[in-house]
């Protein structure tokens, strides 16, 4: 069932009409199976290894986010930056905590690298893609994309030590931002 992709995916990658994909379905190049809600779903692996279609599209991605709505004068920002430097590279923005692993542009860079489909990932700061776990999604990224991450503003690399401390700093700087979050909105209920 993994291997079955939704027909947006297909047409990205095929670059042909849904009506052309339709076509293909009947003549049997390519199989399809319904999902429980009735939807198309298309075994596009399989259809590019019969055709020998091995060229897969990689992307150049820019990255950029920021934690809170209150931030998008800045999200914005990021991404005239990112424009002017990068014009040539497709842009992926969130609004989200670093800590959120399930952002909605990440989950997309994630699934890009495992399909091959990442050449290369600009970011602003290395903590603007994930507080913890880069080195993770980095890992991603070279391994399944053969693609790497280029950060803009670089820090001077730091001790273990410094390292520790900043952790730690960001991990206490999230849970207090969470406490002081809930005791607003409790204070508003009452």
């Amino acid at each position: 069932m993994t291997d079955y992709v939704k027909r947006k995916e297909v047409l990205k990658v095929l670059k042909v009409h849904y009506q052309t994909l339709y076509r293909m379905e009947d003549r049997g190049e390519i199989d399809v199976i319904r999902s429980e809600g009735g939807h198309r779903l298309y075994n596009l692996n399989k259809y590019l290894k019969e055709k020998q279609i091995t060229n897969v599209i990689r992307e150049k991605i820019c990255y950029c986010r920021v934690s809170s709505r209150k931030q998008q004068p800045d999200l914005k920002r990021q991404i005239e930056v990112m424009k002017k430097k990068y014009p040539d590279h497709r842009i992926i923005k969130d609004v989200g905590s670093g800590l959120n692993m399930k952002r909605k542009g990440l989950q997309e860079i994630i699934d890009m690298s495992i399909n091959g489909k990442l050449e290369e990932l600009v970011i602003a700061y290395k903590d603007r893609l994930a507080r913890f776990g880069y080195e993770m999604i980095e890992w991603i990224i070279e391994k399944y994309s053969s693609g790497k991450i280029k950060i803009i503003n670089k820090e001077e690399e730091e001790t273990p030590e410094e390292e520790i401390t900043k952790d730690v700093m960001q991990i206490m700087n999230v849970y207090v931002v969470k406490m002081n979050g809930r005791r607003k909105y409790s204070l508003k209920d009452k």
